[in-house]
């Protein structure tokens, strides 16, 4: 193919590429595991019949479907493979990285020919496989040309404003509005107690089904969206562009803060102290004096505003330990296999005591592969992503602002997955391994770039 043809062939392909994220952030908001409502989430048929009611369009009113958006990724697969160029992995831990992926995978799908639940098990390894298909997707095509990349935020930070639209509609009214329709049609004591809990609270969670998943999309886009609006060009005027930025700014940061979720706090304020003493130019001395002062003021600010959860005895950070006990008990049955990709819940149901509330998934992504998968895929996929994590932060000297933003972006997310399932959240997952892609591989060429000139 050409040169002149293969640059528009990459446009082309990337704006195919952008309109698929944006329309997988739209509708696979639901962690992968719940379309199979009937085993696991008696609550979506009720507000499935409320929303037939009401005419009302509400998360779970239809469940989706991943495996169609799966075969479409694999699609675009196909038809990037014009845009593969030839790579040198000479860079530190590349191959390693990219085998200790292609492992976790592998295992993964021999456990999923192993599990408890295939109905549950099925779903999650297309899901998983689709996650490094995505990595892939970064690491070999997105640095073909750097204008895929511009595309895709073009497209992502439109999606991420879809998202935080409608955590503002459910802040102003949005909640309240779906609590009086829920309670219309059904009394409280005919509701389940995680489906009660949650038309009770105030968090809002946009189009991402939990609060604390919307906190990792925001945490995951908001960096690159924003810096990708800043970087327009030229011909934007930079009023319009910081109008643009604060926009989009303001409204990440109060759904944020609207979402309740405390992990995304706690890592946004490391992040920022991380990333000021990389990149203030000071005496270690004052860099301390700064990132102390930080410290402080943002964890006093942080126990403020959650007064009221600590009072309460922090009681999601029980619930939390109450499932990792239960996944170590899980992988002590089953080490090498695991019982299965996607089935926590069942051992979890069998395990736990009866006062304590009922988990569809494991709320940290790297023991869920451990107690799902068994140890080899809990263990490699740990090294995936940690491998991935330091090799970009090895090169940080060399980041462009957009590198930076994208370095912010995926770290938050893979710290995120410490407390969190957003893995099993195509909607974010899938964004994630593409960018983490991209990085790993920009980060692995200015290696070599470097590796030249000496």
């Amino acid at each position: 193919m050409e040169q002149t043809h293969l640059k528009l062939y990459s446009k082309i392909w990337g704006t195919a590429l952008g309109i698929f994220l944006f329309l997988i952030i739209h509708f696979l908001g639901i962690p992968i595991i719940l379309e199979n409502p009937q085993l696991l989430s008696p609550e979506a048929n009720i507000l499935s019949q409320v929303s037939q009611k009401y005419n009302f369009s509400e998360l779970f009113g239809n469940i989706p479907n991943s495996a169609p958006w799966a075969v479409a990724l694999l699609l675009l697969i196909l038809l990037a493979l014009p845009l593969v160029q030839k790579q040198n992995l000479s860079a530190p831990l590349t191959k390693w990285i990219l085998g200790c992926g292609v492992f976790w995978i592998f295992w993964v799908i021999l456990s999923s020919s192993q599990t408890i639940a295939p109905s549950l098990s099925f779903p999650t390894t297309i899901h998983l496989a689709s996650c490094i298909a995505c990595f892939f997707i970064g690491f070999f095509i997105l640095n073909s040309d750097n204008s895929i990349l511009k595309i895709i935020l073009f497209f992502s930070t439109f999606a991420l404003l879809e998202v935080l639209l409608f955590a503002f509609q459910q802040h102003y009214g949005g909640l309240e509005e779906t609590r009086k329709m829920i309670l219309s049609v059904y009394s409280p004591d005919q509701l389940p107690e995680d489906l009660l809990r949650r038309i009770n609270s105030n968090r809002v969670y946009g189009s991402m089904v939990y609060p604390n998943s919307l906190a990792g999309i925001i945490i995951l886009l908001l960096p690159p969206c924003l810096c990708a609006l800043w970087e327009l060009p030229d011909k934007v005027p930079s009023s319009i562009r910081l109008l643009l930025v604060g926009t989009l700014g303001y409204m990440g940061i109060a759904s944020l803060y609207w979402s309740g979720s405390k992990t995304a706090w706690l890592i946004v304020i490391l992040l920022l102290c991380f990333s000021l003493f990389l990149k203030i130019k000071l005496s270690l001395k004052y860099k301390s004096l700064i990132i102390i002062g930080i410290l402080v003021i943002s964890l006093t600010g942080f126990g403020l505003v959650f007064s009221d959860y600590f009072k309460r005895g922090a009681t999601s950070l029980g619930a939390r330990f109450d499932y990792w006990t239960a996944a170590v008990l899980n992988i002590r049955e089953n080490p090498l296999m695991g019982s299965g990709p996607g089935t926590f819940a069942i051992p979890y149901q069998n395990t736990k005591s009866p006062e304590s509330e009922m988990a569809r998934l494991c709320h940290n992504d790297y023991l869920e592969q451990a107690t799902d998968s068994g140890l080899p895929a809990g263990i490699s996929y740990l090294l995936f992503i940690s491998g991935n994590i330091i090799l970009i932060w090895s090169r940080q000297k060399h980041f462009t602002s957009i590198q930076l933003s994208l370095a912010l972006g995926v770290t938050a997310f893979a710290l995120q997955g410490v407390s969190e399932f957003s893995l099993y959240i195509p909607a974010i997952a899938w964004p994630f391994f593409i960018l983490l892609g991209f990085m790993s591989h920009s980060c692995a060429a200015n290696y070599r770039l470097k590796e030249k000139k000496i």
